[in-house]
């Protein structure tokens, strides 16, 4: 498959600090002998698409109240804050010089950093047509307790994106079934189950028996292979390796393309309009 077009069209002097997504956080090297990494799943969606790096250092403080002016933004004098009071509502709103651009029917999911927490403030989500927007997002964060002075460091992550395909989730037509539907995934669960089950089950068979401090980690998902070994997951991932965004040039004629007011959004195609027009 070739690689698609994923745009950042840089609107003024000022540069953007975006970064492949990566799978470190500091509380998961916390967790007792960084089990936390464990979870592959976590790990994925650490990974799951670049993010947007503070580049400025600052600090903000709500007081309670609903009006714009209830955000307080302290930053080193001389130094533009990359963020405002937009909306008011405890609403932080950081900007950035930049518009991005995907391909045609392709959305940007836009959010905070996935497994990361931050007391006093929440990141909002957001799904944007990056397809044709042709002026910039903002990110948006939400304090969650008045009188409490937050801090973004230089080099924090504020935003996180990833494109998303437009229209992939009225496809899906939703059912619940029985597990005995589906007799092999009937099977795979209950040997999972068993093999899991075993350890408790020892000591009652085999009276006197002390189960070890360090229980054997399995791994079955982190393999990508079924409990019973039976085969394993054709196109199973257990990590990924984004392009950064390079300086360059984007053909206009590629996708994705400039934004035009007065292009369709559903274009016929070349030899349609020119038959169309004869």
């Amino acid at each position: 498959m070739s690689a698609m077009k994923l745009l950042c069209y840089l609107t003024g002097s000022s540069t953007v600090d975006i970064r492949p997504g990566k799978k470190d956080r500091a509380w998961m090297d916390e967790t007792p002998d960084a089990y936390a990494y464990r979870c592959l799943p976590l790990s994925m969606a650490n990974q799951h698409g670049w993010q947007l790096q503070c580049q400025v250092e600052f600090e903000a403080e709500w007081t309670g109240e609903p009006g714009k002016d209830a955000v307080h933004i302290i930053c080193d004098e001389g130094v533009r804050p990359p963020v405002v009071s937009n909306f008011g509502a405890g609403i932080l709103t950081f900007s950035h010089d930049a518009i991005f651009r995907t391909p045609r029917e392709f959305n940007l999911w836009v959010t905070g950093p996935p497994n990361t927490f931050k007391d006093g403030i929440q990141p909002l989500s957001a799904l944007v047509e990056t397809d044709w927007l042709p002026f910039t997002f903002t990110m948006n964060w939400k304090f969650t307790r008045p009188n409490t002075r937050i801090r973004f460091a230089q080099g924090e992550t504020y935003c996180f994106f990833f494109p998303v395909p437009r229209g992939v989730l009225e496809q899906f037509q939703p059912e619940t079934l029985h597990l005995s539907a589906d007799p092999v995934l009937e099977r795979q669960h209950r040997h999972s189950l068993s093999r899991r089950e075993f350890p408790k089950l020892l000591p009652q068979l085999r009276p006197g028996y002390t189960p070890p401090k360090r229980i054997h980690w399995q791994g079955w998902y982190t393999d990508g292979v079924y409990p019973d070994k039976s085969g394993s997951a054709p196109e199973h991932q257990r990590g990924l390796r984004l392009r950064p965004f390079r300086a360059g040039g984007a053909d206009a004629s590629e996708e994705p393309g400039p934004a035009r007011a007065d292009a369709p959004r559903t274009a016929a195609a070349p030899d349609q309009q020119a038959g169309e027009n004869d």
